[in-house]
């Protein structure tokens, strides 16, 4: 499997499409993907979903670690457990 590496970068932009708050302090990450997830956020880009990479990489983010709380995941963790010893009914 191919990577491609895309990097998020410090901007200050003033676009409205800009999605976080504006003087919103950004730190910069590199990450290699796998090359089919790169050419889906490139055609959601290149198809006007998104401005550009940033955005989609930022929103994706921000999305995962909002729904993935500590203790929501022990929860999950916590009811797995339970159907398991359950026997899985």
């Amino acid at each position: 499997m191919v990577k491609k590496s895309v990097a998020t970068q410090v901007t200050r932009n003033t676009s409205k499409k800009r999605r976080r708050p504006i003087g919103q302090r950004q730190k910069t990450i590199h990450a290699h993907i796998a090359e089919e997830v790169y050419e889906k956020i490139e055609r959601l880009v290149n198809e006007g979903w998104f401005p550009n990479r940033e955005e989609i990489i930022n929103d994706a983010l921000r999305r995962f670690v909002d729904t993935h709380t500590p203790e929501l995941m022990e929860k999950h963790i916590l009811d797995d457990v339970k159907w398991g010893l359950r026997g899985g009914r």
